[in-house]
């Protein structure tokens, strides 16, 4: 039987360095509602938003939000499976795209934090004629950091550690990331070596 089940206030943070850049100065509660209420994928009315926090940090700003969503599932054997969900007025739009959305940032921001820390292992063997003789990240970050990489980038997409190996002929080296599953050596690791992914 296909439902839609309606939640009150569904707490949810919104990161944006953009919210603070279009209003200028410190946001406020009040200035945060309004950029809520102007961003397309929500086209929440007043009354389906509540700005619960705002913290400015520099030039970023984090909202902490509720926001009412509806979602849109098969209710069967005593078990809610949502197909879709609505965030404010907006579209119904399937909980698949959340996901792969989700799944591809994730991927991205791995493969980004590796070319970075990549530039970073090749700048310090450039300068000294060898790679960076440790074992663990944040020992590669102490020799890197800020030298050879002006960011300190240590996690992939899903916020576990990089690992970080020189190969057994000392001719190159090897970045992992766990991925999804946050196991290391297991089928969904990204790997890194000798200038690309394997």
């Amino acid at each position: 039987m296909k439902i839609r089940k309606f939640l009150s206030l569904l707490s949810i943070l919104i990161l944006s360095a953009l919210l603070a850049g279009c209003f200028g100065g410190g946001m406020d509660r009040g200035k945060a509602m309004k950029a809520l209420l102007k961003l397309p994928i929500f086209s929440p009315k007043k009354d389906d938003v509540y700005v619960e926090d705002v913290s400015n940090m520099g030039k970023s700003t984090i909202i902490t939000a509720k926001i009412r969503i509806a979602l849109s599932g098969i209710y069967k054997d005593k078990k809610f499976t949502p197909e879709e969900i609505r965030i404010g007025n907006g579209d119904w739009v399937p909980i698949s795209f959340f996901k792969n959305t989700l799944l591809d940032y994730r991927y991205l921001k791995t493969r980004e934090n590796m070319l970075k820390l990549s530039t970073g292992i090749i700048n310090y063997a450039l300068k000294n004629g060898k790679y960076p003789d440790v074992t663990n990240i944040t020992d590669l970050l102490d020799m890197l950091h800020p030298k050879y990489i002006d960011e300190i980038v240590e996690m992939d997409g899903w916020n576990n550690f990089l690992s970080y190996k020189i190969l057994k002929n000392k001719n190159g080296f090897r970045l992992i990331s766990p991925g999804k599953d946050k196991k290391l050596f297991t089928k969904d690791d990204i790997i890194y070596e000798n200038g690309e992914f394997k």
